[in-house]
């Protein structure tokens, strides 16, 4: 229920920036985006070791916002992201959900009429997680382990006919701390992603 309520709440952000859109402001561009996430999030039980050390796969989708400053190539997006990843092997694996708000500084140059290359960087934002953790056959809902701090994000990307292409690294300033089937623990969250979006 929580995924579904996440993309209607999505979907109908971007269709109002994409009706907005229509008023030819000079300044601001309304977008959507999805992508896939290589996660590398490690879990330090204590006792029990570390856990979901190997990278995995997710996807994340979202909306964008960018305002570009009058006669500079500086620009400022912040975006509304839906991230899930499940990871894990054998009788220990976790899904993770989140939204997530980054807030975006940049700079592009124009290379011929119809490319630009952009670098950005920026905080991160972190409103909702939940999580499922499966071990050894048993079934724990609404897990505090992966609650998320305020993070970070930084990158590059390029823009070609309205088209958006960015690569980027995420982090977290802080270890998320909790308890993990007991055990103190510390979760330390990385992850790389590549996105394709699109700007009215």
């Amino acid at each position: 229920m929580k995924k579904i309520f996440a993309t209607l709440v999505i979907l109908a952000a971007a269709s109002v920036w994409s009706a907005q859109a229509d008023n030819n402001l000079p300044f601001i561009k309304f977008g959507v985006k999805a992508g896939i996430v290589s996660d590398q999030t490690k879990v330090d039980g204590g006792t029990l070791g570390t856990l979901f050390e190997d990278a995995n796969t997710g996807y994340q989708f979202g909306g964008v916002v960018r305002v570009s400053v009058p006669l500079l190539p500086i620009y400022v997006q912040p975006e509304i992201l839906y991230t899930t990843t499940k990871f894990g092997k054998e009788s220990t694996t976790a899904s993770v959900s989140h939204i997530d708000v980054p807030v975006l500084v940049g700079a592009g140059i124009g290379i011929g009429t119809t490319a630009k290359v952009r670098v950005n960087a920026g905080p991160v934002f972190n409103v909702n997680s939940s999580s499922k953790l499966e071990i050894g056959g048993a079934s724990i809902e609404d897990s505090s382990v992966f609650d998320k701090s305020m993070g970070w994000t930084a990158g590059a990307g390029i823009d070609l006919f309205g088209f958006t292409i960015d690569f980027r690294y995420n982090g977290q300033f802080k270890d998320s701390e909790g308890e993990f089937v007991g055990a103190t623990s510390a979760v330390k969250t990385k992850n790389m992603s590549i996105s394709v979006g699109y700007l009215f």
